[in-house]
């Protein structure tokens, strides 16, 4: 199942996992929106989120910088 992983700006709290069969990841004016079949499932400020990375169901997210 693929999914999306939100993390914050340095500095900011709360890194957000969102997952489902058909979620997909628009770009609505300043607004990053994650969309599945029944609608937007979150809407978050895109100058919020330092990085939204997809994940694939065999792929593991990525290290922090800096972290070995």
């Amino acid at each position: 199942m693929p999914a999306y992983l939100i993390r914050h700006r340095s500095g900011q709290r709360g890194d957000i996992l969102v997952e489902g069969d058909d979620v997909a990841l628009t770009f609505s004016g300043p607004w990053a929106v994650l969309s599945d079949a029944q609608g937007p499932t979150l809407a978050i400020p895109a100058e919020q989120a330092g990085e939204i990375q997809r994940l694939d169901p065999d792929s593991e997210p990525a290290d922090e910088p800096g972290e070995e």
